[in-house]
């Protein structure tokens, strides 16, 4: 038996929220076990959201990256998820509608890794400033949609972009899963 006061406790309630939008279909069973919503936490919240946000804002502010937020609706990527998103809701598909919005944040994760824009800054500022910017953009996008799983989070992330300030301490702390 698990004890939904204890695990908004270990996790807070937007953790325990976000378990059941991945991972559990609204039509049908799901598995739900604590092991699996901690190992869900850390993945996808603590290692997966908190660390690229940290990333993100840590390379705004050290590159003194200036970004204008104010047409991202205007933006492909906004267009993309509007449209393929309000088909997943409109289908009651809220497990699909997590997992492209988490596809989205892994490709911002895989172009920090493969175009380094932390190296590139040494040689080439003006490039790596543009690439940080263009990664922003993206972000403060995918993080839009992701408001409805997780208001009060993306409403401290877009805070701290909006401050270039970096969270005092980590959005998601990791959690142990007890043995």
């Amino acid at each position: 038996v698990i004890s939904p006061v204890d695990m908004m406790n270990k996790i807070g309630p937007e953790g325990l929220r976000f378990y059941f939008a991945n991972n559990i279909p609204i039509f049908d069973d799901g598995e739900i076990t604590e092991d699996l919503i901690i190992s869900n936490y850390n993945a996808y919240l603590s290692n997966g959201l908190g660390n690229l946000t940290n990333r993100l804002i840590k390379m705004m502010i050290s590159y003194d990256v200036s970004v204008n937020f104010d047409n991202i609706d205007k933006t492909d990527l906004y267009k993309k998820l509007e449209e393929n998103l309000t088909k997943t809701l409109e289908d009651f598909d809220i497990n699909h509608y997590t997992h492209n919005l988490w596809k989205e944040l892994s490709a911002i994760d895989v172009d920090i890794q493969t175009k380094e824009p932390f190296k590139l800054f040494k040689t080439n500022p003006d490039e790596a400033r543009t690439i940080v910017e263009n990664m922003m953009i993206r972000f403060y996008t995918i993080i839009y949609f992701i408001q409805p799983i997780l208001p009060k989070t993306v409403s401290s992330i877009i805070q701290h972009i909006q401050d270039k300030e970096m969270p005092v301490k980590p959005l998601f702390p990791k959690v142990e899963i007890e043995k």
